[in-house]
């Protein structure tokens, strides 16, 4: 007889407080299941707490929960490859993706679902700001993010930008990312091209 494993009762209120943004429940299952509660997958994504918390939009909880997490668990992946990072990219969620690339870098650099890195799922979904942010501390330290080291990553992130229509961006900051790209990696514009400018057509 195959032994069928039943997922812990409070699972299910707890993802539903995280969500809510009950702040107070929270707290006591962190302190009743302690280093459980963080790590446990809550739903059939497989998705941690911090994950869900960033879906709920709730930074308060979100803050309280990147300082629980250690650096390895903030780099958890769910069933689609996602980490915390890639969701807060692909919401718009600065904050907490500032929270996150301060406590470990290397989130930056994790490859989701489809290949996509949390900054092209940023800029596909047409966030200014969060593409911003993200480049901008991608650039900072090149030790952590291979950014600028990988050119199908940049020519990805170009085409993003392009079919986002980032090449509009009122603060210039976004045209001095297309500078920086094409500088470093003298893409060939001809074969670029031929990919974007199909989508305008």
């Amino acid at each position: 007889m195959i032994a069928v494993e039943v997922a812990p009762s409070w699972l299910q209120p707890f993802y539903e407080a995280l969500i809510r943004g009950k702040m107070t429940v929270v707290k006591i299952f962190l302190e009743e299941h302690e280093t459980s509660a963080l790590t446990e997958r809550l739903n059939a994504s497989g998705e941690t707490a911090l994950m869900v918390a960033i879906k709920g939009g709730h930074g308060h909880i979100i803050d309280m929960l990147v300082r629980l997490t250690s650096q390895e668990l903030l780099a958890f992946q769910d069933n689609s490859e996602t980490t915390a990072l890639h969701a807060a990219a692909q919401l718009d969620n600065v904050k907490a993706a500032q929270l996150l690339v301060d406590k470990n870098h290397k989130l930056l650099n994790i490859v989701g679902d489809g290949r996509l890195w949390p900054i092209h799922l940023a800029a596909i979904r047409g966030h200014r700001e969060m593409t911003s942010y993200l480049f901008y501390v991608g650039m900072k330290d090149e030790f952590h993010s291979n950014l600028l080291k990988d050119s199908t990553v940049g020519e990805r992130l170009m085409l993003y930008l392009v079919t986002a229509r980032f090449y509009g961006d009122p603060n210039g900051y976004l045209k001095y990312v297309f500078g920086k790209i094409l500088l470093h990696f003298r893409f060939d514009l001809v074969n670029f091209a031929k990919k974007t400018l199909p989508k305008f057509l």
